[in-house]
């Protein structure tokens, strides 16, 4: 107790508990009246874009403004989270089981709201807010009267300075006038100037070239591309470097990813099926060759919003309208009006956040509570969306294209005409019912629209009816299912028929996700409030006071000029917003936060700018050199604003100062370091393995392939672990800023991840490979620093390499020790059914010890066979393969053989005796490939297998396998197969493992294995140890893992005894250098850019 004496204490307690009780009274009170709490701005947009509207919607009738039954007014939080109503408190923050809304709303005691219980997911929202404390927006003296009771838009909204043009500012005048570089910095320099700051020095050399790699392709430069950086002395090489990448086609790639963020782009349509769009990848490339060419953003932006309005014939603008097809769809959804409502204000959404950088959700249900934004505003901009039409079949083709895919198809169903007739008429009465059975689960309104004919639709049936159809085409994809006995023999027939005129059927033109309006006119936009019902013209927002659209159909469209009208606002050059908008954008690519923090809120929940004049500056900069993306970046990256360092010089006066007056960085005194996003660390990773493939374009990848992480796929609802763990957005709504999180998760995947092991393991074999032929102790420096080089871009100081070298040698010497050790007391060995004596008995874990030998027994370009006795306990769920025996890394690009069973996914069938070859053709091209033998060996069964191969013969005879069922009495059978590769499969730098391979991975056996043997030739069926057990000449290696001579010894001459295969590479110093990579690959040096 500190030195207080107990009795001290008990004396005391008197005088103390007055004080306690008024303590608890003022506590009470405090709960009667809450306190003003600090809402985040996350808190904010929640509540108002899920939390209000619900209350609107449900309960302001009764507890509102106007009314307040029984007391209680839920319209306002003094009242909301205060006193209640005549029963208490409605809503107890953090505490949802002692809410009396929350009993209401699921009609435990009260029944609210009295026309019918909420859906379980809006109850569940208000659960959830209560559980995080009810944040509630406080109520401002301006609020506490209804907006409909006061002038709606005043002087001051008008006046804000995100509503008014930008204007030139006036050009500041700085004192250190030799440090700025480009216009920008003056602006930087003169707010650093009037708080007594400096900026920071400017950056090496090193550091620059790192920042700039990431910041504008998203890649780390090579070893190369640093050292030419560095050796440039000439004053422009910076500038040079900087024009070089905005030319590579890495910087649309990159800039791709941010935009790809902001317009929630996704390959899947969420919800619970969360089906697979495997042509939304079309407008993925759209927006990288957008940027590549640096498309002016007016025009960008005009495509995107409509593109199918502009003039005819160019496909790229019919792609670039997927824009407005991101959002997620749940095809199921009989509720089909709901459903388009949801799409068409998903749509106003993101545009208005996208482009405007003001979240208007908040105004969908009532005013907007802190912008000038009023409902009618919502629906207004809603208005240019509501004529949107789905369209999934347009060709995105030339005219010229078009017209000759349209011959050619003519001419196929000439010749078929009579074939597709009897087709048709087969199943013409399937799909009528099929079709008739999905059209009934619809609501009687919906059903009467999908049976009522096209030309007597109105829009808005059209585009409901056309939304339902989508399950009602979807569910004739039975019809096969629904054929019987000889109609079914018939109609196969007729298809066989058909396919004969295939080579006449021209291929499908490329079609994808697009937009086009419903016709000429657009269905009416309706704002329905309790009070009244009423028609909405589209026009712009209202605080801007501007001119009615000029809306004009484009010639010779079906169209109604909405979008295009729309398009032709926001790219005004007096636009307040749209210019602004952008570079705040561009900023914060480069610097991690914007001018204005707030991305896509530049109302007034979002943060005023930094510095506002430069902002104008930049808009109108924006819009004087044509809308170029690319000049605006090149006016940033030159700055010397960006080339300041991030380190700060250490405990100097100026640099506390800046800490103290500015510790957020906001006036950029210096360089802000920021952690890589998920798509740089991934990809920054295999460009030091060497793995990284750079190809352009083209349909999107699993992650597991080594691309760049913009051309893997993006599921929604099936997130890559590593994309998830390092806060890659999901694709479900509009994402200005990434979050960058430290959890668990990710050290996991770091550092214990196999994949992340895999990636060290061959980044230490290539340098092992490529470097050290040389395994002395003088090798050790020059492998260190080329570790260094291909993972932190730079060479390693003295005691780098000095604590390097003393690892390696602790990493040897315990390597040392462990061969030393019994092997048999850590591996399994069990009885072989229907053979006598040990074998080896291998499961599949991770961390299960396997046998390795050493990497010389075979030459990459001669003949060879494989034998052993397998009894396999199970399959892997995946197509992953059950190694038998192997010499190879896993690696497609790496020279290699593999002995295995396929597993249950395999296009080879599962159990499948299978040989793998990694080598060179006779043309001199690297290929993998696969040798299946189509015998298939069955679970918990012993089996003697061999495999003997001529690598010159490519013939028939190249290869033989053989297979015996211990279990039977059945002969030993064979099969042949041809082969491409005939030489180079050998990998000196890779170990021979038995049981799986050299790499940490799923490619491991599950069972028992005995008798291997590899013999230096192609042996003949006679010569196979099935045959003949002795040790013929050609054996280099025969193992039995009995007792005696030794489980791991090699019972032929050459004496090629296994050992335990801890580390995972032949090189003896391929486990320290493996631990070094990945000790670099964990490194904030590496995850991190200053």
């Amino acid at each position: 107790m500190n030195g207080i004496n107990p009795s001290e204490v008990s004396m005391a307690f008197p005088k103390i508990l007055p004080v306690l009780v008024c303590l608890c009274l003022a506590a009470v009170a405090q709960a009667e009246n809450p306190p003003a709490a600090e809402v985040s701005p996350e808190q904010v947009k929640f509540f108002e874009s899920k939390i209000r509207p619900l209350l609107v919607e449900h309960c302001l009738a009764c507890h509102g403004a106007e009314k307040q039954s029984g007391g209680l007014r839920l319209d306002l939080k003094t009242s909301a989270l205060g006193q209640g109503g005549e029963s208490g408190p409605a809503i107890v923050p953090g505490h949802p089981e002692e809410s009396l809304l929350l009993e209401a709303v699921r009609y435990e005691s009260f029944e609210m709201p009295p026309e019918g219980p909420l859906p379980a997911d809006q109850i569940t929202l208000l659960e959830t807010w209560i559980k995080q404390g009810a944040p509630w927006p406080d109520d401002r003296p301006d609020q506490l009267t209804s907006l409909a009771h006061r002038e709606l838009i005043t002087e001051e909204d008008r006046n804000y300075w995100a509503f008014q043009p930008p204007r030139e500012p006036e050009f500041p005048t700085v004192r250190l006038t030799s440090w700025p570089r480009q216009q920008i910095d003056h602006f930087i320099l003169a707010r650093l100037e009037q708080e007594q700051l400096a900026p920071a020095r400017p950056a090496d050399k090193l550091e620059l070239v790192r920042r700039v790699y990431l910041d504008v392709i998203g890649l780390p430069p090579t070893p190369a591309q640093v050292r030419a950086f560095l050796a440039d002395d000439s004053p422009s090489a910076y500038e040079k470097l900087v024009d070089a990448l905005l030319a590579s086609p890495g910087y649309g790639e990159h800039m791709a990813r941010h935009w790809l963020d902001l317009v929630r782009y996704a390959e899947s349509d969420g919800y619970r099926q969360d089906a697979y769009r495997p042509q939304a990848w079309r407008y993925r490339d759209y927006v990288i060759e957008a940027f590549n060419s640096d498309m002016p953003y007016d025009q960008f932006l005009t495509e995107q919003l409509a593109g199918d309005e502009l003039p005819p014939g160019d496909p790229r603008t019919l792609v670039a309208t997927g824009f407005l097809r991101h959002g997620v769809y749940e095809y199921n959804q009989r509720d089909v009006r709901t459903h388009w409502q949801d799409i068409v204000n998903e749509m106003t959404d993101v545009a208005s956040d996208v482009f405007l950088g003001l979240g208007m959700g908040c105004a969908r249900c009532h005013n907007h509570k802190f912008d000038p934004i009023l409902q009618e505003d919502y629906f207004a901009l809603q208005a240019f969306f509501a004529p949107v039409f789905w369209e999934d079949k347009a060709p995105l083709a030339t005219p010229a294209q078009i017209a000759e895919y349209e011959q050619q198809l003519a001419r196929w169903e000439e010749a078929t005409r009579a074939l597709r007739a009897r087709i048709d008429e087969i199943e013409a009465p399937h799909y009528r019912a099929l079709a008739e059975s999905s059209i009934n689960r619809f609501p009687p309104d919906i059903q009467e629209m999908i049976r009522k004919p096209v030309e007597e639709r109105s829009p808005l049936e059209h585009q409901l009816a056309s939304l339902a159809e989508r399950q009602v085409n979807g569910s004739q994809s039975a019809v096969k299912s629904r054929l019987k006995g000889e109609v079914l023999t018939l109609w196969e027939d007729l298809q066989l028929e058909l396919d004969k005129f295939n080579a006449l059927k021209p291929a499908p033109l490329p079609q994808g996700p697009t937009i086009r309006d419903v016709g000429n006119l657009a269905p009416v936009t309706v704002l329905s409030t309790r009070r009244e019902t009423r028609e909405i013209a589209p026009r712009f927002l209202t605080v801007l006071g501007q001119a009615p659209p000029a809306i004009v159909p484009p010639a010779g469209q079906s169209s109604t000029g909405r979008r295009l009208a729309l398009a032709n606002w926001l790219t005004r050059p007096d636009h307040p917003l749209t210019a602004r908008v952008m570079v705040n954008r561009i900023w914060q690519q480069h610097f991690g936060v914007g001018l204005v923090s707030s991305a896509s809120d530049f109302g007034t929940l979002g943060e005023p700018p930094s510095h506002p004049e430069l902002l104008d500056w930049l808009a109108l900069r924006f819009i004087d050199t044509g809308w170029s993306l690319k000049q605006m970046h090149r006016q940033i990256l030159l700055s010397a604003t960006y080339r300041q360092t991030s380190r700060l010089a250490g405990e100097t006066q100026l640099d506390q100062r800046a800490l103290l007056v500015d510790p957020h960085n906001r006036l950029l005194w210096r360089m802000r370091s920021h952690r890589l996003n998920a798509d740089q660390i991934r990809d920054s990773i295999l460009s030091s393995t060497g793995e990284l493939n750079v190809k352009a374009g083209g349909p999107s990848v699993v992650p597991e392939e080594p691309r760049r992480s913009i051309y893997t796929k993006v599921v929604r609802n099936n997130q890559h672990p590593f994309f998830t763990a390092f806060d890659a957005p999901r694709g479900t709504s509009s994402t200005s800023e990434r979050n960058s999180t430290t959890t668990s998760t990710q050290a996991l995947l770091l550092i214990n991840g196999n994949w992340m092991l895999q990636r060290a393991n061959l980044l230490a074999r290539n340098v092992l490979r490529e470097t050290a032929s040389e395994k002395s102790e003088a090798a050790w420096p020059s492998l260190i620093e080329e570790l260094y080089w291909r993972t932190v871009r730079r060479p390693p100081g003295p005691e780098e390499i000095r604590r390097a070298e003393q690892y390696i040698r602790e990493s040897l010497y315990r390597q040392t020790q462990a061969s030393e050790e019994d092997p048999a007391a850590q591996l399994g060995f069990a009885e072989m059914p229907q053979r006598s004596g040990f074998a080896l008995d291998l499961s599949d874990k991770p961390e299960a010890a396997r046998p390795a030998g050493s990497s010389g027994m075979l030459k990459g370009d001669s003949d060879f066979s494989l034998e052993a006795v397998v009894y396999l306990r199970s399959m892997y769920p995946t197509s992953s393969v059950r190694t038998i025996i192997s010499q190879w890394n896993n690696n497609q690009n790496s020279p290699g053989w593999s002995l295995g069973v396929t597993s249950e996914k395999s296009r080879y069938r599962p159990g499948n005796l299978i040989l793998q070859l990694i080598g060179e053709t006779a043309a001199g091209k690297v290929e993998y490939e696969v040798i299946p033998s189509n015998i298939h060996l069955a679970l918990n069964n012993p089996y003697y297998v061999a495999v003997t191969v001529s690598l010159n013969d490519e013939g028939e005879t190249g290869i033989t396998f053989y297979v015996k069922n211990l279990a039977t009495n059945d002969p030993l059978e064979s099969s042949t197969a041809v082969h491409r590769v005939v030489r180079g499969i050998v990998d000196p730098g890779t170990r021979l493992v038995i049981g799986g391979r050299d790499f940490n991975g799923p490619q491991s056996w599950d069972g028992l294995l005995d008798a291997i043997r590899i013999s230096s030739a192609r042996l003949s069926e006679e010569e196979l140890s099935f045959h003949r057990e002795a040790v013929g000449e050609k054996t280099v290696a025969d193992w039995h893992f009995e007792p005696r001579p030794g489980p791991l010894k090699d019972s032929s001459p050459w004496g090629n005894h296994l050992m335990l295969n801890r580390a995972t590479g032949g090189h003896p110093l391929q486990e320290p250098i493996s631990d070094i990579a990945h000790m670099l690959l964990n490194s904030n040096e590496f995850l991190y850019v200053d």
